[in-house]
């Protein structure tokens, strides 16, 4: 279920296999700021960005065309290989994704801290850093039912201040 405003997905039912969705416009271009809060349900979400190509049925981060940091254990991965370990996530948390499109790197933090000692303002420590020069759009995907998270994409949603250089929010207010 999307809500009106389309920010936040509800999966209340269906089998517990992976559902992803995507925004509906991707960035091509400059470095960019959202989050996305887990609201409820089980650890078993991934947060994170993908092509236009990638498959809505895989989650995110299963796929070349896709990255996604999961909450139940905490890895980054793509095309379903772990890129590093991470914290684990679950309710409460709120997801941060700082993305440079032109320079193909992407910082995932939770709750104010970036990652694996990233540092997107000084350009350190990217969770990803092989993003092909095309548009990438932000993207989830739940495995499990009663889950839902918000995605904050308004300057005005942000929780947290967005990296110096980087773009507060990835829609107009």
């Amino acid at each position: 279920v999307i809500s009106h405003d389309g920010l936040t997905v509800y999966k209340s039912t269906g089998a517990t296999t992976w559902e992803a969705g995507r925004a509906t416009a991707g960035l091509s271009s400059g470095k960019w700021y959202w989050e996305v809060k887990h609201n409820s349900g089980e650890p078993w979400v991934s947060i994170g960005a993908s092509t236009a190509i990638a498959s809505l049925g895989a989650y995110t981060g299963s796929q070349a065309s896709s990255w996604g940091y999961i909450g139940g254990h905490g890895n980054v991965r793509e095309n379903g290989n772990t890129l590093f370990i991470g914290e684990t996530y679950g309710p409460g948390d709120v997801i941060m994704i700082a993305i440079d499109v032109d320079a193909g790197k992407l910082w995932f933090g939770k709750n104010g801290v970036w990652q694996s000692n990233g540092d997107p303002a000084n350009n350190v420590n990217p969770s990803v850093s092989t993003l092909p020069q095309e548009a990438i759009f932000p993207a989830f995907s739940t495995g499990r039912t009663n889950t839902s998270v918000t995605a904050h994409f308004k300057s005005e949603d942000l929780i947290y201040a967005a990296p110096n250089g980087f773009a507060a929010g990835i829609a107009g207010p």
